[in-house]
């Protein structure tokens, strides 16, 4: 009975733990475009600053600010795909409002300039 009454226990901890987790992912999902200093998101999720820093590197596998990046430029990705915005356009559309700042990101992490992204994104749609 004891042993049984434990278990709930920490069926609720890791129920809450995923909620969490679930909480913190929808939460930049809906508002990546916006600017989202990491300690006003912590705060959002009652925690403090150091201990969201290393709960979100231990439950996402990579820190916050790489995730958010990622993020935003997997968006980014996807309305240079579908619209003619501007560059410019897009990195503000997405939360990257230093457009030389977007251009580097972008360039870090797909490997490609963002003109050269599209090109091929188009070559491949034509193809």
């Amino acid at each position: 009975q004891e042993s049984r009454g434990l278990g709930d226990v920490y069926k609720r901890q890791i129920r809450r733990r995923l909620d969490i987790h679930y909480k913190i992912k929808q939460f930049l999902d809906e508002h990546y475009m916006d600017e989202l200093v990491q300690t006003e998101v912590a705060s959002q999720f009652k925690m403090g600053a150091t201990y969201f820093s290393s709960y979100f590197k231990h439950v996402f596998g990579i820190n916050y600010i790489s995730y958010l990046n990622r993020l935003r430029i997997d968006k980014a990705k996807i309305l240079l795909a579908t619209t003619n915005d501007s560059a410019e356009t897009v990195g503000i559309m997405v939360g990257i409002t230093n457009v030389n700042y977007f251009f580097r990101l972008f360039k870090k992490l797909e490997g490609c300039t963002v003109d050269e992204y599209r090109r091929k994104y188009n070559e491949d749609i034509i193809m």
